[in-house]
């Protein structure tokens, strides 16, 4: 139904408001989403915009797009927060603490990379794979998310593998206002 609603307002050229708490149906119908908080608009953008670059770690979350978690930077490289996970290292960072996105495509089950191994909490299949939701022990509070075609049960022990290269930060950079959001968009 989503398809033919798309089609009908493109056919007719239409400007439509809709209206939805489905992530997909908006991010398929769309050409600007707004992402709603507490009756402001946290993020104004296309969808393409939404999830390469969310505004603030609630638009991520929102949105599902992986796992958010909170690092902090100690000899020389950053590890998950209060933990000795070690997430990334980087030459002279600006700060020493930051709350970042994993997406799902950066987490993988890879044991020749394995950052850290992690408890899987649950599966689910999708189309596409199976979504595992895994925590490195003892952090309970992250949770990430990786697809795979191996079907891991609940409980089980994996390698975790973090690309470092996808990895959404977020900082005192990204904390800007409802109308600095809108009026840039």
């Amino acid at each position: 139904m989503v398809g033919e609603l798309a089609e009908l307002i493109a056919s007719l050229q239409l400007t439509a408001v809709y209206v939805t708490h489905d992530h997909a149906e908006a991010l398929t119908l769309a050409d600007e989403v707004a992402v709603m908080r507490s009756g402001h608009i946290a993020q104004l953008a296309s969808p393409d915009s939404l999830i390469g670059s969310p505004a603030t770690p609630e638009v991520a979350d929102f949105l599902r797009l992986g796992g958010l978690a909170d690092i902090e930077w100690k000899n020389g490289n950053w590890f998950l927060a209060g933990s000795t996970y070690q997430i990334a290292d980087m030459q002279n960072p600006s700060r020493n603490r930051a709350r970042i996105l994993i997406p799902t495509r950066a987490v993988s089950a890879d044991e020749g990379r394995a950052s850290f191994q992690g408890v899987v909490l649950r599966s689910q299949f999708r189309g596409d794979g199976h979504l595992a939701v895994v925590s490195p022990p003892g952090l309970p509070s992250v949770e990430l998310q990786l697809l795979s075609q191996v079907r891991f049960r609940p409980g089980e022990t994996i390698p975790i593998s973090v690309d470092v290269d996808q990895i959404h930060w977020f900082g005192a950079d990204d904390q800007i206002t409802q109308k600095e959001r809108v009026a840039t968009c």
